[in-house]
């Protein structure tokens, strides 16, 4: 028997970016999502905003972002549906369901290492 992947492509507006997200639905090896959009930002060295493009995949497994306050909170992508990504946090938390918009606005540049530091600096100060 054969599966067949459906990929979506859903169209998000942001405050600041625009894009679309192409989608395989899933919850185990091929579901993915892939954030493809442009994301304005202020470059001092010339003193102008300039558009800077991204595509960014993030597959079943990989770490993200579902939520921040003083600290970035990550978890686990578990599954990816036609309309939103399913991340478990571990340590007993309850999963979270975020919309394409929601997962672009946190994870379009998410960076593991960097949000560790950043996460691990705050601790210090709390």
């Amino acid at each position: 028997m054969t599966t067949k992947t459906l990929t979506v492509a859903v169209e998000y507006r942001g405050d600041e970016a625009t894009g679309y997200a192409t989608v395989t639905p899933g919850r185990g090896t091929g579901a993915e999502i892939t954030l493809h959009g442009t994301k304005p930002r202020w470059m001092a060295e010339i003193g102008e905003m300039v558009t800077h493009p991204y595509t960014r995949t993030f597959r079943v497994g990989d770490t993200v972002e579902y939520d921040s306050y003083n600290l970035s909170y990550t978890g686990t992508i578990v599954s990816v549906g036609k309309k939103t990504v399913t991340v478990d946090p571990g340590r007993g938390g309850r999963t979270r369901r975020l919309t394409f918009h929601t997962f672009n606005w946190r994870n379009w540049n998410f960076d593991a290492e960097d949000t560790a530091r950043r996460n691990s600096e705050m601790m210090m100060t709390l």
